[in-house]
């Protein structure tokens, strides 16, 4: 068994359906599903902790303002789940992060991991829309 268990994960999420691709110079794991790219982080200074991630760019039009508020407000809502964004980055990390001692303990909460990580995309995104909106709205009062 390796350090990280990559291959322990490798074969769970080939087993669950999914097809895995390992990263051969780091301890990342790549797969889609329902059409979504996702990665599986293993850590070699912590073997017990993953982090399953997606990263989704934003619409040239979406202001820093309005993405840093909706993460905000998208974290304040989500559990087990959050996004985060860095100042000049043009998209946000969408991140479930877990304890298990044996690769196998995460087999019954894949799916919900990407099910969260599907909702907490959504809300970002539905959050963003709506900020924006409001924002265009209180520019075209001030115009008027």
């Amino acid at each position: 068994m390796s350090v990280t268990h990559i291959d322990d994960y490798v074969e769970l999420l080939a087993s669950e359906g999914y097809r895995p691709t390992r990263d051969d110079t780091a301890p990342l794991i790549y797969f889609k599903a329902g059409g979504t790219r996702y990665r599986l982080q293993l850590f070699e200074g912590d073997t017990d902790y993953i982090r399953l991630t997606s990263y989704w760019g934003l619409d040239d039009d979406t202001t820093d303002a309005v993405a840093f508020q909706a993460v905000g407000e998208t974290n304040r809502q989500m559990k087990f789940v959050k996004a985060s964004r860095e100042p000049g980055e043009r998209g946000v990390l969408f991140s479930w992060e877990a304890l298990y001692q044996e690769p196998a303990h995460a087999a019954p909460f894949i799916e919900r991991a990407l099910s969260q990580l599907d909702s907490c995309m959504s809300e970002f995104f539905r959050r963003v829309k709506q900020l924006a909106l409001a924002s265009s709205a209180g520019a075209l009062q001030e115009t008027e």
